[in-house]
Parts: C-alpha cells; structure tokens; sequence
C-alpha cells in the first residue's frame, strides 16, 4: 500500500532520471551494480555503529533500484538484467539485518552462551548473555536467567 502510492509520486521523477542517464549512455545493470555497492555500503555503516550513515546509503540503495527499471524499460529490458537486479537485491536484504546483528552482537542473538566456546566461566551471571552457570552439583549446568 505505502510501495503504491511511493511509486505514483516518484515515479515521474524516476522517468526523467532515468532518461537522462539513458541520453549518457549508462545502462541499467551498471544503475544496478551502483545501487547493490550503496546497499552493501550502508549495511557495512550499520555494522560499523553508524546507523544514520546507513541509513542514507540504504535509501539511495532503494532510489537505485527504483532507477535500474525506469531506464530497462527506456533501453532494451534483458533477462540477464532482471536476473542480476533480483539476485543483488536478495543479497543487499540479507545484508541489512546482518549490519544490525554486527553492530550489536549480544543484543541480536549472535553472542554465544558462556562455556560454549569450550571455557568455563565462574559461577556468576554471564555479562554477555542471559545464561546462567548453575554453582550447584559442581557448576556443571546451564540454565537460562
């Protein structure tokens, strides 16, 4: 619902975008290629703890491939092109849930219990996760706090 009615406004501008980059000689993959590159570059900034950053190249990410289309259908559409254009965007919306994951690794389900990685910790609550070293029967279990 939002997509359609984005699309009725931008759409016009979209056009004239995309003729004018079509009059340069710059085809739709390489709109497609340059969206991809601002995508992986705003997932990285998200990772990197810049999430504003990344929010503005993710954003310029999704006017690309808005644009990549507009000048397809102004050129000549491939389904090379349609391929390309499906499998980057799949890959850019893995990339962001995984910048976030990054940024905050505790937060995002990516921090390992303690022990797990084969150490024994004290018997306490673990900074880093909600687990908790059982102190009784020799501190041998987990349990969840």
């Amino acid at each position: 619902m939002i997509d359609r009615a984005a699309t009725r406004l931008l759409a016009p501008a979209l056009r004239a975008i995309a003729r004018r980059l079509a009059a340069l000689g710059i085809g739709a993959d390489a709109v497609t290629l340059a969206g991809f590159a601002a995508g992986i570059a705003g997932a990285a900034a998200i990772a990197l703890g810049q999430p504003l950053s990344g929010l503005g190249l993710v954003l310029a990410s999704r006017l690309l491939d808005g644009l990549d289309g507009a000048v397809a259908r102004l050129t000549t559409p491939t389904d090379r092109g349609a391929f390309l254009d499906i499998v980057l965007d799949f890959l850019f919306y893995a990339s962001v849930p995984l910048g976030f994951a990054i940024a905050d690794p505790a937060a995002n389900a990516l921090a390992s219990r303690p022990g797990a990685n084969g150490t024994t910790p004290r018997c306490r609550r673990a900074s880093t996760s909600c687990w908790r070293r059982t102190c009784a029967a020799g501190g041998r279990g987990w349990r969840r706090c």
